[in-house]
């Protein structure tokens, strides 16, 4: 599973990184603070712009969808579809 998974970020991944079998680890998701992270996501913009505003995800910004996150959803346009339902939920609330 972990080389499919390196196969698809190395094909899919918006910033143009080398995926090794290596790089892909056990996450414990975005929010996680000392937990393990997948070494892609280290770095990412959108995480620690979420979490400097202590977001549960994008979908409860104020300022969605910004620049960051359109040219995310670029190059996975199920990302957005996955936050537009979270914001219509908000929403309907």
């Amino acid at each position: 599973m972990r080389a499919e998974i390196a196969r698809l970020c190395k094909e899919q991944w918006q910033y143009g990184a080398d995926f090794k079998l290596e790089d892909v680890t056990d996450c414990d998701g975005c929010r996680t603070e000392g937990g393990r992270l997948f070494s892609g996501c280290k770095g990412c913009q959108i995480r620690k712009c979420a979490r400097q505003k202590e977001l549960a995800n994008c979908a409860y910004c104020g300022e969605y969808a910004c620049e960051k996150l359109k040219e995310s959803f670029a190059a996975e346009p199920s990302a957005k579809a996955r936050l537009d339902v979270i914001r219509s939920r908000q929403e309907d609330d």
